[in-house]
């Protein structure tokens, strides 16, 4: 196969997965729009995994014993869960179920969406307890974008409890 045939089935696949007519009057689609339609696919599926638990292999189960659906390989992400469920020995590897009960589902569910989605919808009201859970489960991302908001939206009312936690995580 020549480069010039093989060039053309390529952008013919990238019509494909974009969903373009074969017909359209335009040269080709650019890597960048193809890497972001994929981009944004697998992030709606993520999403989608988070939202309806389906094919999950683990649950968290909360304080409330309500439960939190997830994957592995999502919770992988971080090292705690990592360490703890990608163990054959772990108690968390064997029976599938996690037991956290020193943390609010709200907070659970809203970490265990951004392992999902790197996405913190309610870290306006939740920001330092979504810090004290990714300082736990050392989810840097989410630490410091927690971080960030609490720098950012510090007043006289919250420095005190900021500073506490902050000097209890040694951050």
């Amino acid at each position: 196969i020549d480069v010039i045939a093989y060039e053309d089935i390529y952008h013919n696949d990238i019509k494909k997965a974009l969903k373009v007519d074969s017909n359209d009057d335009y040269d080709r689609v650019s890597i960048e729009d193809y890497a972001e339609k994929v981009a944004s696919t697998s992030k709606d599926y993520l999403k989608q995994l988070f939202e309806t638990g389906k094919l999950s292999d683990i649950t968290i189960k909360t304080q409330s014993n309500e439960e939190i659906k997830a994957h592995n390989f999502i919770l992988s992400r971080s090292k705690v869960f990592d360490a703890m469920l990608n163990a054959h020995n772990t108690k968390e590897a064997k029976e599938g179920v996690i037991k956290i009960t020193d943390t609010d589902y709200v907070v659970l569910k809203e970490m265990v969406r951004y392992l999902y989605c790197d996405e913190a919808p309610h870290i306006e009201e939740l920001a330092l307890e979504l810090l004290i859970v990714a300082n736990k489960y050392d989810i840097q991302g989410l630490l410091n974008e927690s971080v960030d908001h609490l720098i950012t939206n510090v007043d006289v009312d919250s420095f005190a409890q900021i500073l506490i936690v902050a000097d209890r995580l040694n951050i």
